[in-house]
């Protein structure tokens, strides 16, 4: 994985260049797996990786990431090992979508993960935690891979036999929550075994779901305005990630709906444009908490577009990565589904034939495979969580907007350990394992600063890059639907407040760009896209 580093400045960033035991992001290399040394003493080297010298963060010009005070700072080597499952899968992700962001492909790994543990893999730690993440993939439209890059992910989890604890592509909030809540059904009395079967897996775990949305920015457009029926989602999501024993939701016309052991592991694609009337400097959704709830994976303005090629052949998920799945699907346990018939009851001839077969899950007894926390993880725990609302909290870092997703980033840390620990370690959480999460939550939070920098840079550049991802988009949709190309005036008629003079302007610099081209159909000039979203 490629690092991006802020360079501090002045003569406290002289001393922590020089001094600090520097933390990166992970390293995802599995070349010299197996070679870590056994029976390590994790106390004494955390006690070595926590350096206390200087806890004052750095403040960085122009809303950078500000550097982690050198007392939450850790010494990577320590998360050797710690996923070998992650590792073989990013390296197949960047193989498989050569044009993907750098930090697209471990995340993508791990929404997998994450929808896999349906809510299974809990620590109690100032309650119960699970593993449920939200993480979007923030990025201009067609440049980043975003697509191709969840594809894989979805696919993954197809592979291995479970597409079951995949959610429809879009629906209603009431839609989604009576998908969620349904717990039992009656078939028919002649039912295949086969159809049995299927009803059964489908009932399992229907309240614990992952969800691939593409165009996820659409999606808070319509959430966000007054009446809209889509508004309902941004409690739903609050609550989800929340972890309630139970979510409840009442209309007049159904009644209640009832979700036993909510859980949603969500994968949504959007871009910068999109976010930006809901996302700017002092936006309502940075201060209520619902974009704290949000992993953002956002190339910094600058970053050069990729130009790999796919392999040749068919794109095949090795077995490395589909057969831990499974296992660990199966190690984690499944609800009970109980099976009986049902009789017509009356005094008539007819009385005690079968009526129907019902199904039904035992919703109160839900599985659990509890985490512990190994010699050490507490302490670094509570390191990093410290250092981050110090940061937060600190006015002349400017990153007021940032207060919630600093806040629950060192959970979101957690959340990662517990994937990698009940994966690979039967739920003990070692040192290895914390210090590959802090450093992916690292990652994370350097990406959270790319989008907050674009979100509230120049107006003006703000709104042409919306323009761009319009155009991109409705050449897209209309490709897609028909096979054709779209003109400049369509183009215009399309997209709100896009004149003719700007739509040249921009449709000039994409071709430029090679993005886009021009084809002359008839008397029609239509634009086509050059390079697809892999």
């Amino acid at each position: 994985m490629t690092e991006q580093k802020n360079t501090p400045s002045g003569k406290l960033g002289a001393e922590v260049e020089s001094n600090a035991q520097s933390f990166s992001a992970s390293n995802f290399s599995t070349e010299n797996e197996g070679s870590q040394p056994e029976n390590r003493d994790y106390d004494a080297i955390l006690k070595e990786s926590l350096v206390t010298l200087e806890d004052t963060p750095i403040v960085h010009p122009n809303g950078a990431m500000p550097e982690l005070p050198k007392s939450a700072q850790l010494d990577e080597g320590l998360g050797t090992g710690a996923c070998p499952w992650l590792d073989k899968y990013e390296r197949f992700s960047q193989l498989w979508s050569p044009r993907g962001w750098d930090d697209f492909h471990a995340a993508a790994g791990l929404w997998a993960l994450s929808t896999v543990a349906a809510r299974r893999v809990m620590l109690p730690f100032g309650g119960e935690k699970y593993t449920n993440l939200y993480i979007s993939f923030a990025a201009s439209t067609t440049l980043h891979g975003k697509t191709t890059t969840s594809k894989i992910a979805g696919d993954t989890i197809r592979e291995a036999g479970l597409a079951r604890l995949l959610t429809p592509d879009d629906s209603t909030p009431q839609a989604f929550i009576q998908t969620l809540a349904e717990n039992s059904i009656t078939l028919n009395p002649d039912v295949s075994k086969d159809k049995i079967e299927a009803e059964k897996q489908r009932l399992l775990f229907s309240g614990q779901r992952g969800w691939i949305f593409e165009e996820f920015g659409e999606k808070v457009s319509s959430m966000m305005r007054a009446g809209s029926s889509m508004a309902e989602y941004r409690a739903i999501f609050l609550r989800f990630d929340d972890n309630p024993e139970k979510y409840e939701y009442r209309t007049i016309g159904r009644g209640s709906d009832i979700v036993e052991s909510p859980y949603l592991a969500l994968l949504a694609n959007m871009t910068p444009a999109y976010l930006q009337p809901f996302a700017g400097r002092g936006a309502p959704l940075w201060l209520d908490g619902f974009w704290a709830r949000f992993v953002f994976l956002t190339p910094p303005e600058n970053a050069e577009r990729k130009r790999g090629r796919f392999p040749e052949g068919e794109r095949i998920i090795p077995s490395a990565i589909v057969d831990p799945l499974r296992e660990w699907h199966k190690r984690l346990g499944e609800p009970h589904i109980t099976q009986m018939d049902v009789n017509k009851e009356g005094k008539n001839e007819n009385e005690g034939t079968p009526e129907g077969i019902r199904l039904w899950r035992d919703s109160e007894h839900h599985p659990v495979n509890p985490c512990i926390l190994g010699s050490g993880v507490v302490d670094a725990y509570y390191a990093y969580d410290s250092a981050l609302l110090d940061m937060a909290s600190n006015e002349e870092l400017q990153i007021k907007d940032l207060l919630g997703n600093y806040g629950r980033l060192s959970e979101k840390a957690l959340r990662v350990a517990m994937l990698f620990a009940s994966l690979e370690n039967d739920g003990q959480i070692e040192m290895k394992h914390w210090v590959k999460a802090q450093g992916i939550a690292e990652r994370w939070r350097l990406n959270l600063h790319n989008l907050y920098t674009q979100l509230t840079s120049q107006v003006s550049q703000t709104k042409d890059r919306g323009y761009e991802d319009a155009i991109i988009w409705q050449i897209t949709k209309q490709i897609t639907k028909t096979g054709a190309g779209v003109t400049k005036r369509e183009l215009t008629q399309a997209i709100r407040g896009l004149d003719t003079k700007k739509a040249a302007e921009i449709l000039d610099s994409l071709i430029r760009a090679h993005i886009l081209e021009t084809r002359q159909i008839g008397k029609r000039e239509e634009f086509f896209i050059l390079s697809p979203d892999i």
